[in-house]
């Protein structure tokens, strides 16, 4: 954790406040004020703009007046009210959609039916550069894009600020029963992406979320049926010249990603209802389109290898992938190794790793595994985390394989 400065330091940092650094005559005089009449608060002029930018109550400048006035006793409280009042009229605020007040101003002198809420974006302002509608497009060689129209990307946008918020929100409720606003904020993204889905299957951000409230709620029919009728719908549009394990949709196009995500999202579904046998074909199809595997699609398609003792496939995935940072790829490589009964390469590799992978190995040939603290949606490479859910995938392999773990506790203990 950053340790917190003291107001007394940050009163004597001179350097905080040095109005060069500031790009307006506004900013520049707003430092000075600041360093000179409230330097005992440490404040700068980026907390006034943080503060201005999530303000929800003019009061707001008042209390926060009262509060400089106090920390700084030979400042006159009406020079700082006036300050801070210049300083909410110049800045941006979150609520005016990014817009400062003087800006409302000039905006309504201009146009007295302007409304913040209706200023233009990039896909307003550019859209005949997008196409009329949905489409799979060459690129350059055998690499692919999906291209949008205009508003599409308008209706994504809105709709992953909605899950934005609801995500802050989740993180936030800590008792099982949720609170009011998070239940109103969890009905309305539903309902936005149940809407969004209902009107196009290609709006694929909104068809992997209405998937996952729909999982979640233990509706796995409703779950496969959002995905599989969007995967099917977007099979129509691929040419006919697009060849699968030739062509490609690689990652780095961005507008291929929500497609991606969408057979991945769909993947673990079906590894999840029908178990690894049936997933293998949709993990090795999504590494063939972005042969990059930027989701990490490789992981899970290792531990299915193992799960269904395809040895010899793993094996072949590594040499893909050398030197892979997915542990679940390059451990099971080893015991792949192992249970083919090739020891001198896998010693090779346990010899290779023992540096960045000893947190696994450690885990591996312990007796008592004891689940670590985790993070929802992080993992830290090296971490304890990692090699504890390394154990969850394929432990049990290790421990069903005789003289497996024995081996490999002697060959790191060398």
């Amino acid at each position: 954790m950053k340790k917190k400065t003291s107001k007394k330091a940050l009163a004597h940092d001179t350097s905080r406040f040095d109005p060069r650094e500031h790009t307006t005559t506004f900013e520049a005089k707003l430092a000075v004020f600041l360093a000179k009449q409230c330097a005992n608060s440490g404040i700068m002029v980026a907390d006034v703009k943080d503060i201005v930018w999530n303000e929800n109550d003019h009061n707001l400048i008042s209390r926060f007046a009262f509060v400089l006035a106090e920390e700084n006793k030979k400042t006159s409280f009406d020079d700082i009210l006036q300050t801070l009042n210049d300083a909410w009229n110049h800045f941006p605020h979150k609520r005016l959609n990014g817009l400062a007040p003087r800006d409302m101003v000039e905006r309504m002198r201009d146009d007295e039916e302007f409304r913040p809420d209706e200023r233009a974006t990039f896909f307003d302002l550019f859209d005949d550069h997008f196409p009329e509608a949905v489409r799979v497009q060459r690129q350059r060689g055998h690499d692919w894009a999906w291209e949008f129209p205009a508003d599409f990307h308008s209706k994504m946008n809105r709709l992953r600020d909605t899950k934005d918020d609801y995500e802050k929100m989740m993180t936030m409720e800590d008792d099982e029963e949720l609170s009011p606003s998070a239940q109103m904020l969890t009905t309305m993204t539903l309902g936005m992406s149940r809407a969004l889905v209902d009107e196009s299957p290609f709006l694929f951000d909104a068809v992997v979320m209405f998937a996952r409230f729909a999982f979640e709620a233990n509706d796995t029919k409703m779950a496969r049926q959002t995905l599989e009728n969007a995967i099917f719908e977007a099979r129509k549009l691929f040419p006919a010249e697009f060849v699968l394990g030739t062509d490609r949709l690689p990652w780095v196009f961005q507008d291929n990603r929500p497609f991606l995500l969408v057979l991945g999202e769909y993947a673990t579904l079906i590894e999840a209802i029908d178990g690894p046998q049936k997933a293998i074909p949709h993990y090795e199809e999504l590494i063939a389109l972005n042969s990059n595997d930027n989701q990490g699609m490789r992981s899970m398609l290792a531990t299915a290898y193992i799960k269904t003792n395809r040895l010899d496939d793993i094996l072949a995935l590594a040499e893909k992938f050398p030197d892979d940072g997915m542990v679940n790829l390059s451990v099971g490589a080893i015991l792949a190794l192992f249970k083919l009964g090739r020891q001198d390469e896998a010693r090779a590799r346990i010899k290779k790793g023992k540096k960045y992978l000893k947190h696994v190995f450690d885990e591996i040939v312990k007796t008592d595994h004891q689940k670590p603290e985790l993070i929802p949606g992080r993992v830290q490479v090296g971490g304890a985390d990692e090699a504890w859910l390394y154990w969850q995938d394929q432990g049990t392999f290790w421990m069903a394989t005789p003289g497996a773990r024995e081996f490999l506790r002697e060959e790191v203990g060398k």
